[in-house]
């Protein structure tokens, strides 16, 4: 069974138990099931290609339970052939699925236990409930209408493309034939269309697609003029050959350097690119490249030696662990030659990283997490170590709702502060939970109430403490969630008290601990044709509830009780803020990336920022930024392909106020290094990322094996950095600094507290 596929294959297993299936290109569940009844089997998450075959053996298993329902239209309408997946909790990837019939109605046969249901349809986006499966359990959803955005790619000579790559946000699909493509179930909104066919490009082309609607958009290639170029280098400035360079953003390209050290990426889109470069012994390496429309943009690497570490994981008893993760404190490299397991005989090789020294650790399901190990990584070393599961401290906890009662089926997670490894698992009817094998240290304990829902809905200062184990005692923490399943009914109207439908609608938590937002993506819910919408699966609680049409119209009501029915969310027209960018000569600068970040909600802390950006091309450097929420600060800033950047004074924004007056005068880039340290003992801040304060500022600079970092950022006086690791972010790191055009100043070594 797939989304992609348009009906179920069913085979019979013939006297040896074998199968064989013949499928279209897709992601499948393939399902098993005894023709007496209560026997079945699954193997889910399953990527057919073109050409390949994809072996799995199932094995059935006794499944007591059954779910059973209807999946309908937002009228009450069945929908037919729907497609229900059924995902254990916790855990990643379908458990089991199946397609529904003509009228909309679907069975699933279920081993006991906690499950997330994904039902989805051709046409229609997805709806999401979770539950406990018992005996036979009975769940109904209601799906909303989809939006379709479809059209036709050609080539410089307007002929059909067909094999163009065409992405929508995260979507992407290829053209067929006649160069048509076609992407139904989407969320209604504005979206940027792109496609690509080798260094053939279409520029993004803006769409708007209303609730079930459909927009039709040609996109005509064109050789690209957009490229990043630059040189990859070693820690002694020597070029590197054969390095792999890529560049992550609008797309999504890669090339190899030469034998010079040199490299270029053609065939780009305007926009901002991660550049991450990687080569044999090599640490990676990456910056973040602004790219206009017509040039090309600069960005060189230099890749430090490394150094490989050889180890083996035991039991205490001296037995080696199969299939154990290896975690390592570099993970901020964000290196994918670091996610490593053990082999048969329980070995592991983990590299290159940096020189200085580095936190090692093992995680297996069965076995825990093993005893944390510092290792030492001189220049061209080649050291060992031992990872043993002999940890034996505990934590054990409850789970409560607010009122008291226990929060059977609530999700728990538990992080440890010094590795990067993660257990979760699910609390019992009495709402208990324990995990064994852990060695001391410092841990977080977070859980979850046993629903759908975006955690903008049920987040709590209650539900997650900080644990620490020493001398391998035991801890016992409790925790609270808010509890109930309870609904928010309301319309969506606008200035006029006429209905509003395809709004999304959503509700955040009361909560200043809450720092990001909801995302658009992830919102199940639109307002219909009169305008009502529900809200489900609400905790019980105190909620903002917003609503954003696709037309930048948008409105919220606050201090909402969970179960109100009569909710009247009114919407209107955002901010908009137009301006003008120049350079120091007070000529225009033609290209350039916006990014935009205001205040967007109180948090305990004080204020939470949320961002936008957006790539600019006008003759007269001129831009516009519409559908911008009221704020009480909001600051603009920008990024020319050559490095330059500017940034306007803050200022606030009324609702559907026009600020026309921006002027941003642009300068160079400069640099900073530094290296953290804890205050306490010395000891260098491994696996943390260095964020920079507001503005035009790149993303995050990782920290080495010694705490050093380096980063890029704009002309200009600091008071402060912040930083995080795996596991949580800290409060702002006070540091005074300045910061000059293509210059290089050096913050020496900062002692940071940590809590």
């Amino acid at each position: 069974v797939s989304r992609e596929a348009t009906a179920t294959a069913e085979v019979a297993v013939d006297g040896e138990r074998a199968y064989d299936l013949v499928a279209p290109p897709g992601t499948y569940c393939v399902v098993a099931a005894a023709a007496h009844g209560g026997l079945g089997a699954s193997a889910c998450d399953l990527v057919v290609r073109a050409g390949e075959t994809v072996e799995r053996d199932l094995e059935l298993a006794l499944r007591t339970g059954r779910l059973s329902g209807a999946i309908s239209d937002a009228d009450g309408g069945g929908i037919a052939a729907p497609l229900v997946v059924a995902q254990r909790v916790p855990g990643a990837g379908a458990t089991s699925a199946v397609r529904g019939d003509a009228t909309g109605r679907y069975e699933l046969a279920l081993a006991p236990g906690w499950y997330r249901i994904v039902a989805g349809a051709d046409g229609y986006t997805a709806a999401f409930h979770q539950l406990e499966v018992r005996a036979d359990e009975t769940l109904d959803l209601r799906l909303n209408a989809g939006a379709t955005i479809a059209g036709r790619v050609l080539d410089p000579d307007r002929r059909p493309a067909p094999g163009a790559v065409v992405a929508v946000g995260a979507r992407t699909t290829v053209a067929g034939p006649e160069g048509r493509f076609s992407l139904d179930g989407m969320r209604p909104g504005r979206f940027e269309v792109l496609a690509a066919h080798g260094d053939l490009v279409a520029p993004p082309r803006e769409v708007t697609v209303a609730y079930g609607g459909a927009v039709d958009v040609e996109l005509v290639l064109a050789v690209s003029r957009a490229a990043i170029a630059g040189r990859v280098v070693d820690g002694d400035g020597h070029p590197v050959a054969n390095a792999r360079v890529e560049a992550d953003g609008p797309l999504a390209r890669h090339a190899v350097t030469g034998a010079d050290g040199t490299y270029r990426i053609a065939g780009l889109v305007a926009g901002t690119y991660e550049v991450a470069g990687t080569a044999a012994d090599l640490v990676r390496a990456s910056t973040s490249a602004v790219v206009g429309p017509d040039g090309e943009s600069t960005a060189d690497l230099r890749l430090a030696r490394g150094v490989t570490v050889r180890g083996v994981v035991r039991t205490a008893r001296g037995e080696p662990v199969a299939g154990a993760t290896v975690a390592t404190s570099a993970a901020n490299l964000r290196d994918p030659r670091l996610d490593v397991t053990t082999d048969a005989r329980g070995a592991f090789r983990v590299g290159p990283l940096p020189t200085g020294q580095v936190r090692l650790s093992a995680y297996h399901r069965e076995h825990g997490i093993s005893e944390i190990v510092h290792v030492d990584l001189p220049a061209g070393s080649s050291p060992e170590a031992e990872l043993v599961f002999r940890a034996a401290a505990r934590i054990t906890g409850i789970v409560r709702h607010d009122d008291g009662t226990p929060a059977a089926g609530a999700q728990v997670t538990i992080t440890p502060a010094d590795a990067p490894a993660r257990w979760s698992l699910t609390a019992d009817r009495e709402g208990r939970f324990a995990v064994d094998a852990l060695p001391d240290g410092e841990y977080w304990v977070a859980a979850r109430p046993p629903v759908a829902a975006a955690p903008q809905t049920h987040s709590s200062r209650k539900a997650w403490r900080s644990v620490t184990l020493a001398a391998g005692a035991p801890r016992e923490v409790e925790l609270e969630v808010p509890g109930g399943r309870e609904h928010v009914r309301g319309r969506v109207v606008d200035g006029s008290g006429a209905p509003v439908a395809g709004a999304a609608v959503w509700a955040e938590r009361v909560w200043k601990g809450m720092t990001s937002p909801a995302s658009l993506d992830d919102v199940p819910a639109y307002s219909w044709t009169d305008g009502a919408f529900d809200l489900a699966e609400l905790p019980r609680g105190t909620y903002t509830v917003y609503a954003q049409h696709p037309d930048g119209r948008r409105g919220s009501v606050q201090e909402v009780a969970s179960g109100a029915a009569n909710v009247v969310l009114a919407v209107a027209g955002g901010a908009r803020v137009t301006g003008r960018v120049v350079g120091r000569d007070g000529r225009p600068v033609r290209a350039f990336q916006v990014r935009w970040q205001w205040i967007s909600r109180k948090t305990s802390s004080g204020t939470a920022m949320t961002n936008g950006t957006t790539a600019v091309h006008h003759p007269d450097g001129e831009f516009a930024l519409d559908h911008l929420d009221p704020t009480s600060m909001i600051v603009v800033s920008v990024e020319t392909p050559d490095g330059a950047t500017g940034e306007a004074p803050p200022f606030a924004l009324a609702a559907g106020e026009v600020r026309g007056d921006v002027r941003i005068t642009v300068a160079g880039m400069g640099a900073i290094r530094g290296r953290l340290v804890h205050k306490r003992t010395g000891a260098p801040l491994l696996g943390h990322t260095v964020f920079l304060p507001i503005g035009g500022a790149r993303g995050g600079s990782p920290t080495d094996g010694q705490g050093r970092f380096e980063a890029r950022l704009p002309a200009g006086a600091y008071d402060h950095i912040n930083m995080q690791n795996e596991a949580q972010g800290y409060p702002d790191v006070p540091v005074k600094f300045t910061v000059e055009p293509g210059r290089t100043s050096d913050l020496g070594t900062i002692e940071v507290e940590l809590p």
